[in-house]
């Protein structure tokens, strides 16, 4: 059995209203405090279209790389 190691995901999901209450109760799941780890946090947003979701990734690669 090899040791655990640390690994960066993204999930994305679709639902046709930001306040459908499985949407609510994921976004809710996955920004939760003990969702903290070293300093990451697993980020959650609301997007309307696959073109959308580049946009939010692009940003956030820039705002990484900014770092």
């Amino acid at each position: 059995m090899s040791k655990k190691q640390e690994v960066n995901c993204i999930f994305a999901v679709h639902f046709d209203d930001k306040d459908d209450p499985r949407y609510q109760r994921i976004a809710s799941l996955m920004t939760n405090a003990d969702m903290w780890r070293s300093g990451n946090l697993i980020y959650a947003s609301a997007l309307d279209s696959r073109d959308d979701l580049v946009k939010e990734l692009d940003k956030l690669k820039e705002s990484e790389d900014a770092k």
